[in-house]
């Protein structure tokens, strides 16, 4: 009976382990859909002409989706407000499909909101380019965190169950 309730710990905290490390694959999959949708904004805008709503409604990601969406319905409603207190409210708007996000993604993803501003202003090639390089240098720091904690998050799991065990034995 204890060896089964012992298996059943260490199989319990090695999930636990993966659980943690699934939530830093989650972040990292956001911000590359995120970057998706804002090189597609960033060609409309800057390529085609479009507005920024019609842009910002067109785009379809299960995780981005939502919140540029939510932004494109509140510039068409308030298109006198500042671009980036609707990014804001929008973001606030869609902080529970956001949970996953930790605080340091939060505040770069309200970055995006003047860069957003930034490109309507000046719709450049240039001015594209300097919000996408900061994302793929986000997304890169991303991934070297993914490698490294879900690495330790298993380890620890594993371990820490095992530690478990062995003081119920």
């Amino acid at each position: 009976m204890k060896l089964a309730l012992c298996l059943l710990i260490v199989v319990i905290s090695a999930y636990i382990g993966r659980l943690f490390s699934k939530r830093l694959e989650q972040r990292l999959d956001f911000f590359r859909e995120y970057q998706s949708a804002m090189t597609q904004v960033s060609d409309k805008v800057v390529g085609v002409g479009l507005e920024l709503y019609r842009v910002l409604s067109e785009c379809r990601g299960d995780m981005t989706g939502p919140l540029l969406r939510a932004c494109a319905v509140r510039l068409k409603a308030k298109p006198q407000m500042k671009l980036e207190d609707i990014w804001a409210q929008s973001i606030v708007m869609c902080s529970d499909g956001l949970a996953f996000l930790s605080k340091a993604d939060i505040e770069f993803l309200r970055e995006g909101g003047g860069a957003l501003a930034a490109l309507c202003a000046n719709p450049s090639e240039k001015q594209a380019a300097i919000f996408l390089k900061r994302l793929a240098e986000h997304i890169a720091a991303l991934e070297q965190e993914m490698n490294k904690k879900t690495k330790l998050y298993n380890t620890a799991g594993v371990l820490s169950g095992l530690m478990i065990a062995l003081l119920l034995i």
